[in-house]
């Protein structure tokens, strides 16, 4: 639980802070292990291809997501031919009963033929 909260405050203060790395900068928090829809936990590191990782924060229920995520598979598709890995992450709670639970993630990727890694914000180790 300790790791969680510190996990959470961490990505709380990157988003606060978020400005762009530079190229061939070290992956902030690349080890850190993520519950994928696969049932397996996946490291920002792990998703990482050659040519760097695109990382989206997103969730099944928000109506900004719900009018955007249509491009995620154009996205996904396009700079993975370009080296590039792409992982969304979930950062609401998936631990309920709710669209946004690891069950309702799934449903939501299979619906919206999801080529990329979609992980929640629970389950890391």
């Amino acid at each position: 639980m300790k790791k969680l909260i510190f996990t959470a405050t961490l990505l709380l203060c990157f988003g606060i802070q978020a400005k762009e790395l530079d190229l061939g900068s070290v992956l902030p928090l690349e080890d850190v292990k993520l519950l994928d829809i696969s049932g397996k936990h996946i490291s920002l590191g792990e998703a990482k291809r050659e040519n760097g990782l695109l990382v989206i924060f997103s969730c099944n229920t928000c109506p900004w997501v719900i009018k955007w995520e249509d491009r995620y598979v154009e996205l996904a598709k396009k700079y993975r031919a370009k080296g590039v890995g792409m992982i969304a992450l979930n950062s609401n709670e998936t631990t309920f009963e709710s669209s946004d639970s690891m069950e309702g993630m799934k449903k939501h990727a299979k619906e919206n033929d999801y080529n990329f890694y979609y992980a929640g914000m629970m389950g890391q180790n």
